[in-house]
């Protein structure tokens, strides 16, 4: 079982993600309970990525079509999952390169 940390920055982007678009709620809690049990799991689709917030690898996990999370496992406690940014996969919003 892993443990989900959010950064601010996260934190800040996931409740305005949800304030304009409320019935996203109820995914991103599905996709934190995935995450916790596997975060490889095959329904999440995650894969490597560069992060846009630091230009660093990073792991991304399918929310929706088109709202990723972008994460990195704690490099001290392997059981920890650091969620770094989310938004959307194309566009303006993009969150990874």
């Amino acid at each position: 079982m892993f443990s989900l940390f959010k950064s601010p920055h996260f934190f800040r982007k996931a409740r305005k993600l949800i304030r304009k678009n409320p019935q996203l709620d109820p995914k991103l809690l599905h996709c934190f309970r995935l995450m916790k049990h596997d975060p490889f799991c095959a329904s999440l689709r995650t894969h490597r990525v560069i992060a846009r917030v630091d230009e660093k690898p990073a792991m991304s996990s399918r929310v929706t079509n088109d709202i990723r999370i972008i994460w990195r496992q704690d490099q001290e406690e392997a059981i920890i999952l650091d969620l770094i940014d989310i938004g959307g996969h194309s566009g303006s919003s993009k969150v990874y390169r």
